[in-house]
């Protein structure tokens, strides 16, 4: 059960999603981030989710419109943000 620890409490559980847009972009503050336009394969609803930080737009940049994936997100403050894709370390081998 280590894993459940990692996880803060306002975090979802992993879904699977469709690319519709995605816009990299840096904050005046210089953070680099990034707006994923997503749908939610489940129930079809249309999100937007933010990739916050270097890492993680590292980890979403690859993601193409179209593309199927699973990712895990936490809501905040109203917004929703990405916190990892599913099996990342995995494919990145």
């Amino acid at each position: 059960q280590y894993e459940d620890q990692l996880v803060s409490e306002s975090a979802e559980p992993l879904q699977a999603f469709i690319m519709e847009k995605y816009e990299p972009g840096t904050t005046p503050a210089g953070v680099a981030f990034a707006k994923m336009y997503v749908k939610n394969t489940a129930n079809d609803k249309q999100s937007m989710v933010f990739a916050q930080g270097q890492e993680a737009v590292e980890k979403t940049k690859h993601l193409s419109k179209g593309s199927e994936f699973a990712m895990q997100t936490r809501i905040e403050n109203g917004f929703t943000f990405f916190v990892k894709l599913e099996d990342a370390d995995k494919r990145s081998a």
